[in-house]
């Protein structure tokens, strides 16, 4: 169902990843906090946040004061939209899901999802 949302909504799973991690970021964020936000290298993350700002889905911000190296990314109001019609999407999925497991197994679940994101921010911070 996420993949027809995404085909639907113009994007790849990795650019709703990116979007996801800047809606994190409450004033916006740099290459490198969303790389290691979404376990990819700065240079992918950079490729990523070029394309979604050539769709107008992402924009610049300079930081306050101003510092070349300081640039933040924030997400556009059609960017945004089009990141929370994903999220509907998936939250629905992951609800339909959740209905077969008992509520024993959706812990354990989380619990172990947990740990597989940890050891993928770790391996993202050696990449860096």
């Amino acid at each position: 169902m996420l993949d027809t949302v995404l085909e639907v909504s113009g994007l790849s799973r990795l650019q709703y990843l990116v979007l996801a991690a800047m809606a994190r970021a409450k004033a916006g964020a740099s290459g490198a906090w969303i790389a290691r936000q979404c376990g990819i290298s700065r240079q992918a993350a950079h490729g990523v946040l070029q394309v979604l700002e050539g769709r107008e889905l992402v924009a610049r911000q300079a930081a306050r004061p101003f510092r070349a190296r300081s640039l933040r990314f924030v997400a556009s109001a059609w960017g945004t939209s089009r990141l929370e019609l994903c999220s509907s999407a998936l939250d629905a999925t992951e609800q339909e899901l959740a209905e077969h497991l008992s509520a024993e197994e959706i812990e354990t679940l989380c619990r172990l999802m947990s740990i597989l994101a940890r050891a993928l921010r770790q391996s993202a911070a050696q990449i860096d």
